[in-house]
């Protein structure tokens, strides 16, 4: 049997879910109450003020999941922004997330947020 981490890493129905529901703003509201107790919607303003960051910034988003914080980024914005997940899958998805919105300032890494580079 596969330990969490590894699901997480290898998993696309694990993916596909945690994506259906940090893409509803309201959904994930709503389940990060009831399941980890907490309020996202800081989560999703701090996602909207991504936009006004000045020239220069750097960004780095871990875990990015399936690119959700990519909303906030305009096209052509002169910021680095690093995007790295312990999964592939879920940096498959980032990756088309970036390219569907026009984003081609992301660099995209496979990284272990233990601090053990996965490549």
């Amino acid at each position: 049997m596969l330990d969490t981490r590894e699901r997480w890493r290898t998993g696309r129905l694990e993916a596909t879910v945690y994506d259906s529901v940090v893409e509803r703003e309201r959904v994930a509201g709503v389940l990060g109450r009831l399941i980890w107790g907490t309020d996202a919607s800081a989560f999703y303003r701090d996602i909207a003020r991504l936009g006004e960051a000045p020239d220069g910034t750097m960004i780095l988003d871990v875990p990015c999941g399936g690119g959700v914080a990519f909303r906030g980024l305009r096209p052509g914005q002169r910021v680095r922004y690093v995007a790295a997940d312990l999964s592939p899958v879920m940096l498959g998805r980032a990756r088309a997330q970036a390219k569907r919105r026009d984003l081609d300032q992301i660099e995209f890494a496979e990284a272990d947020i233990r601090g053990t580079a996965v490549r």
